[in-house]
């Protein structure tokens, strides 16, 4: 396939698959020239990148609480600061408040568009690693209840009897 053939290929799938995220309508005929047909690929690709940037910027931010609470705690705490401490961390905060700074974050990020015109590869990455630190947490938080609360009896016999 030609270079101009997979880019006319990309187009037709963003507009089949995405189309729900880009402002511009699918044109009835595509473009003809080389330089039209790379317009069009660079302007939806910008787009899809910054609103991208702009939807996944709330995500940092909890992700750098998550990692501000991790060095407070473990690396380097000059303060004294108890960001993990045992009636609510830094990171869970951040995430259970996020409806009220998201506003703000994405103010930002549009602000600094250049900063969070962010692609997919990277996009990717990092609904990886927010998807990892929550399944972290969520484990974390159910063996911690685990072991404060003690095993039911019924719970009890059953493992005695194995």
């Amino acid at each position: 396939m030609t270079r101009r053939g997979v880019k006319l290929q990309k187009i037709n799938l963003y507009f089949a698959h995405l189309a729900h995220k880009i402002r511009q309508k699918a044109p009835k005929e595509l473009p003809k020239s080389e330089e039209d047909v790379d317009a069009l690929l660079a302007s939806i690709e910008g787009e899809l990148s910054a609103s991208g940037g702009i939807e996944k910027a709330g995500l940092f931010v909890v992700g750098m609480a998550q990692g501000v609470e991790h060095v407070v705690a473990n690396y380097f705490n000059p303060l004294g600061w108890d960001l993990s401490g045992p009636q609510v961390g830094f990171a869970a905060a951040a995430a259970a408040n996020q409806k009220k700074w998201d506003d703000l974050v994405k103010e930002f990020a549009i602000a600094n568009a250049e900063w969070f015109c962010v692609g997919p590869g990277k996009r990717l990455v990092a609904t990886g690693i927010q998807l990892l630190f929550a399944v972290d947490a969520a484990n974390k938080a159910a063996i911690a209840q685990g072991q404060q609360r003690p095993a039911s009896v019924s719970l009890q016999q059953e493992a005695a009897d194995l």
